[in-house]
């Protein structure tokens, strides 16, 4: 299922996500969706990049952004 190991990596990419800012994070993520659908398409093996980067570095990045956001805009109580 989960190992605790991705647990700890997902919240340490949602705070660096953070630090980086949500728009940033979004075209980074953007970028690697690209990267990844170009190394398989001349034939690369991108199973680890494609868990390693989406899955475990930037997707917790972009929910813990929009999580932030959510939070922000309850409090100013912006709809």
């Amino acid at each position: 299922m989960f190992s605790l190991l991705s647990i700890i990596l997902a919240f340490f990419a949602g705070i660096l996500g953070t630090l980086i800012g949500g728009t940033q994070t979004f075209i980074c993520t953007g970028f690697v969706g690209l990267l990844i659908f170009l190394l398989e398409h001349v034939g690369v093996d991108t199973a680890f990049l494609n868990e390693a980067l989406s899955n475990n570095l930037f997707l917790p990045c972009i929910i813990f952004n929009a999580a932030v956001l959510r939070q922000l805009t309850q409090e100013q109580n912006i709809t």
